[in-house]
């Protein structure tokens, strides 16, 4: 197995269990893809970005479902696209490790962040191409690389 299988592996068992366990409204309503309960529950609260125990946010886990009718609700409600996880994972990093093009380009229409890493040091534009994710490599390639500098520019 590769490194990136395992990562992937890893992830989706972090993302799917104990979920449905879990007293919180929203969280049952997306793993369920009751989007009037989603609606619903999104119109309650002050903060969509809650979490589970394993530091996916709601809208995360919508993203590695590829429900992305749940994903345009939370995104309508205010959740932070470019929030990351306990292992530094944004939703746009879970929905390209899970081949969803459509959570992807919603996503990025909402600004998400293209070439964050995660504590593994990879970013979407990474696995999209390691997965053979083509269209969503395509998507991802639109978008001008993001430069961080880690020291600023003198001028002289």
């Amino acid at each position: 197995m590769t490194r990136n299988t395992i990562f992937t592996i890893t992830a989706l068992a972090a993302l799917t269990t104990n979920v449905a366990a879990q007293n919180n409204g929203l969280m049952q309503a997306i793993t369920e893809r009751d989007t009037a309960a989603v609606r619903h529950q999104a119109m309650l609260r002050s903060d969509v970005d809650v979490t589970d125990d394993y530091g996916n946010t709601a809208l995360m886990i919508a993203s590695a479902y590829g429900y992305d009718d749940v994903v345009a609700i939370l995104v309508h409600a205010g959740a932070d696209v470019n929030a990351t996880g306990r292992i530094g994972n944004t939703a746009l990093i879970v929905a390209v490790q899970n081949g969803h093009t459509d959570v992807a380009r919603q996503l990025l229409d909402a600004e998400a962040l293209v070439d964050v890493a995660n504590d593994y040091g990879t970013n979407a534009r990474e696995l999209a191409m390691g997965h053979g994710h083509r269209d969503i490599t395509a998507l991802l390639n639109d978008v001008p690389v993001e430069v961080a500098l880690a020291t600023p520019v003198l001028a002289f």
